[in-house]
């Protein structure tokens, strides 16, 4: 076990806390005594001393006021016989106060809880200085009367006026917990208790329930339905914990007490106990944390020995805080700051913006907890102030997979029914994993806490989409494109990757055929198909690689990826190449236009020959070398992520072809039409002879002929293209994320133009 400490200096602590006088001195962290006792600070870095406590910079620590600050004088603070003048300074300061009538200002407030400094002047720079002189005046009883009362003049006044009696404390506990050796001796485990611990003394049998984190689960680890007495263990894996619901259901099952650890690297060492709390909602039974190590060590060698926990309150930590409401705004120095709202409730207290490391603004917080204290718990109250005064916005990835902003959350439920559940059993197997939709550094954990926190409806598309990604983090859900069961991953991968391999062969055919006399290779049409199944087979090659080339590491993990960077880029590039195809098709639709409708011959098509060849290629290639920087994991296999513009080309092409095709429909249905009234004249010889197409062309059934072949090349295009176009615009919609039958068969259909051809 990590940092043991002895019994006996424990117990002397012990009493010297139950019976401390107000002299008695407590401490946060560093040494013995302060490992005990998280909640109290240093002085005077890095934070104030609370509420009836003055900084002893002689013992590095907080001290007690004489008479808890209340009726502290000069005189008590002289009589403690500080050597630090500064610590005298301190203790006038921060205990003796002025009462009702007299001055006050930022240096010499009123009396804590009774009366409020009523400032006279307001600052246009909205900051207090010491200049700043006030007259004390009694608390409201009720603090509307602070925005209506005529003799409050200022902002600070009212400020101070709904300050007035107005304290944030916490219950300020230490915990001994204690663990029998093999030899009978007893060690002490460094360990912290909850915030918001009942003082209490529990002693049992350790048993595992891991189990009781999880929405619904009601039993410990072993199915154990009555574990009266025992020592409930659990693992805070998921880091989402919602603790006093754990303590709550350890409670009902019998259980004397709680002990929690969890791994919290890097933000904590997992040889230290970390802190936490039980959100100030009430609990009957002890409950502690401990460092991962001695959790870990606890679960392999302790169930069913004897434990022993005892948290002990020695009374409360408080800090002033202006109280918020939906009615009562931040006001004064308070003033740009935000509500956080109580866990449901319809009150709180203000509290600066959140900031980054750096001291810049950082909303991101807003919407998910970014610090350690791993048991504060924001509700969607919290969250939506927070957004709205600090100006948070997220600001997602510009993909077809990302959210669009934080409207898309669709706050409000008619029911618990309708409530968006990011992992429902709470089952996040990888806590610590990026969620890659909402920003670098966001955990799975914190995407599991803002979904239980905030009342976010089930029908929203950001909640479909999430829930399709939840499987990042472990969790049973949907899955990446609706493939649940690795089956259905795997036919993913390898259905699409067969009809690649078809279309690869069709079109190596196609170049055979066309390409295996000089007659052939002399017509146009034919090189059209010769180019239109290279550019095929090169799209075939990258489809038939599938998930091969994504990367390992992609923060989606998909099933057979086993590529980098450079392989998807290279994948999705060729790809793109392969869209050329689509474009060649306009040519040869242009090319039987010439043909059927106006009657081209050969020589004459020659002077377009190029046009028909350049265009296609140089759009193609522009599409290809623009979408670097988008290629990425596109589920089926890397492509370009960008949202719309890189399926427009390719929407125009078909619309082109259809146009052209349907134009030379038209053509083909008149001359026939015309055909046939001539066949059906008395004796007409000419008529008989002689059926001129549009221009000057050949016979009719020569022009049905070349048509129906064009119709059928054009077919494949139709049957390759519109299903994906379809998938690729709802996905950028919002839509279709889980839809595996959509997903399954429009990649099945992409790779297959050189099949149908």
């Amino acid at each position: 076990m990590t940092t043991c400490i002895k019994t006996s200096s424990l117990l002397a602590l012990f009493i010297a806390l139950n019976g401390y006088s107000h002299h008695t001195v407590f401490m946060v962290r560093g040494q013995e005594p302060q490992e005990i006792h998280p909640w109290l600070t240093y002085c005077p870095e890095p934070y104030p001393c609370y509420i009836d406590y003055f900084c002893s910079r002689e013992m590095g620590f907080c001290q007690r006021c004489p008479k808890d600050g209340i009726d502290t004088t000069k005189q008590d603070c002289l009589n403690l016989n500080l050597t630090d003048s500064r610590d005298a300074e301190d203790c006038l300061a921060s205990c003796v106060r002025p009462n009702g009538g007299d001055s006050c200002s930022l240096d010499n407030p009123c009396d804590e809880g009774r009366f409020f400094c009523n400032f006279s002047d307001d600052d246009s720079d909205n900051i207090l200085s010491s200049s700043d002189t006030g007259v004390c005046q009694e608390c409201k009883n009720d603090i509307s009367e602070c925005f209506t009362d005529d003799t409050i003049k200022s902002k600070f006044g009212v400020e101070e006026c709904v300050l007035c009696d107005v304290r944030l404390c916490y219950p300020l506990h230490y915990s001994i917990t204690e663990e029998t050796n093999n030899d009978g001796s007893e060690s002490i485990i460094a360990s912290y208790a909850m915030r918001g611990s009942p003082s209490l003394f529990a002693s049992g049998p350790l048993v595992s329930c891991t189990n009781l984190i999880h929405d619904g689960e009601t039993t410990c680890d072993n199915n154990e339905e009555d574990i009266t007495g025992s020592i409930c263990l659990v693992d805070d894996f998921t880091k989402n914990t919602y603790y006093v619901g754990v303590v709550q259901k350890c409670t009902d099952l019998g259980g004397a007490a709680v002990i929690f650890y969890g791994d919290y690297s890097p933000i904590k060492p997992n040889n230290e106990p970390w802190k936490a709390s039980l959100s100030f909602q009430p609990s009957t039974i002890p409950s502690v944390s401990v460092s991962f190590d001695d959790g870990t060590q606890l679960k392999q060698n302790k169930i069913g020995e004897i434990i022993k926990v005892n948290t002990t309150d020695v009374g409360d930590g408080c800090y002033k805080g202006q109280f918020c409401s939906d009615d009562i705004p931040c006001v004064g120095t308070s003033g740009g700051k935000y509500c956080d709202y109580k866990w449901a409730d319809d009150d709180g207290w203000c509290q600066t913006c959140p900031e980054n490391e750096d001291g810049d603004p950082y909303p991101l917080s807003c919407f998910f907890p970014m610090d350690d204290d791993w048991g504060k718990i924001t509700g969607q109250k919290a969250v939506e102030s927070c957004a709205l005064t600090c100006g948070g916005a997220l600001s997602f990835p510009d993909c077809k997979f990302c959210p669009k902003d934080i409207s898309g959350f669709d706050f409000g439920i008619d029911s618990d029914e309708g409530k968006c559940d990011f992992c429902p059993a709470n089952d996040v197997q990888y806590p610590n994993r990026e969620f890659p939709l909402f920003g670098d550094g966001v955990k799975c954990w914190q995407v599991q806490k803002f979904f239980k926190n905030t009342d976010v409806n089930a029908d929203a598309k950001n909640c479909r989409l999430v829930q399709m990604m939840n499987y990042i983090c472990g969790c049973a859900g949907p899955g990446y494109g609706g493939a649940s069961t690795e089956t259905k991953k795997r036919v993913l991968v390898w259905l699409p990757r067969m009809m690649a391999i078809l279309s690869f062969f069709g079109s190596a055919f196609i170049v055979y055929d066309a390409s295996k006399t000089k007659k052939r290779r002399k017509k146009l049409l034919n090189q059209l198909l010769i180019a239109l199944s290279v550019c095929d087979i090169l799209g075939s090659c990258a489809y038939a690689f599938t998930s091969f080339p994504i990367p390992e590491d992609d923060l989606i993990p998909i099933y057979g990826a086993h590529g980098n960077d450079a392989t998807c880029k290279a994948q999705g590039f060729f790809i793109q190449m392969g869209t050329i195809s689509a474009f060649m098709n306009v040519s040869m639709a242009i090319y039987y236009l010439l043909v059927i409708t106006y009657g081209w011959p050969e020589r004459r098509l020659m002077n377009v020959r190029l046009m028909l060849f350049a265009c296609p290629i140089a759009v193609g290639l522009a599409f290809a070398f623009a979408g670097i920087p988008f290629y990425g994991n596109l589920i089926l296999w890397c492509n370009n992520t960008a949202p719309y513009w890189p399926d427009i080309p390719v929407a125009i092409a078909i619309g082109l072809a259809t146009i052209i095709m349907l134009t030379v429909c038209w053509d083909v249905y008149k001359k026939e039409k015309l055909s046939s009234k001539w066949r059906g004249g008395k004796g007409s010889a000419v008529s008989s002879k002689k059926r001129t197409g549009g221009g000057g062309g050949g016979s009719t059934k020569l022009s049905t002929k070349v048509f129906w072949q064009c119709f059928f090349y054009l077919m494949a295009f139709y049957l390759t293209w519109p299903l994906y176009l379809a998938l690729q615009y709802d996905w950028a919609n919002g839509k279709d994320f889980t839809n595996y039958g959509f997903i399954l068969t429009a990649g099945t259909m992409v790779p297959l133009q050189g099949f149908w051809n």
